[in-house]
C-alpha cells in the first residue's frame, strides 16, 4: 500500500470512528456532567479519538514485514485506540467531576471507542 493510500485510509477509518463516537459519548456523559457540558466534552472526545484512531493505524500501517489479517488488525487497534481514548477522557472529566467517576466514564468511553473504530475499520477496510 503506498504512502498516500495509507494515509487516505487511515483518515477514511479515524473519520468513521469518530462520527460514531460523537453522539454516544454525549449520550454516556450525560449521566456525568449534565446536557451542556456532554455535548462540549463529547465533541472534544471525538476530535482526540479521530486523531488517536489516524495516528494508532499510521503506526500500524508502517510495519511492513507484520502481516495482518484485517479482523486481526481491527481488533488490535480498536484495543490501542480503547486504552488511549479511557485515559484522555478521563483526563478530560477530571477537570468535571471527581476522579473516581471521571475514571468510570472514561472506561465507558473507552468500550464506546473499542466498538465504533473495530466496526469502522471493518466496513472501511
Amino acid at each position: 500500500m503506498l504512502e498516500r493510500e495509507r494515509r487516505k485510509k487511515a483518515e477514511e477509518i479515524a473519520a468513521v470512528a469518530a462520527e460514531e463516537i460523537e453522539m454516544t459519548a454525549s449520550i454516556i456523559l450525560y449521566d456525568y456532567v449534565g446536557a451542556e457540558d456532554a455535548s462540549r466534552v463529547g465533541e472534544e472526545i471525538c476530535e482526540w479519538t479521530e486523531r488517536t484512531v489516524y495516528d494508532i493505524l499510521m503506526r500500524k500501517f508502517s510495519i511492513k514485514s507484520v502481516r495482518f489479517s484485517k479482523e486481526e488488525l481491527a481488533k488490535e487497534v480498536a484495543e490501542l485506540a480503547k486504552e488511549e481514548m479511557e485515559m484522555l477522557a478521563s483526563i478530560i472529566l477530571s477537570d468535571y467531576i471527581n476522579t473516581e467517576e471521571a475514571i468510570e466514564a472514561g472506561k465507558k468511553v473507552g468500550e464506546d471507542v473499542k466498538a465504533a473504530v473495530y466496526d469502522a475499520f471493518m466496513r472501511k477496510n
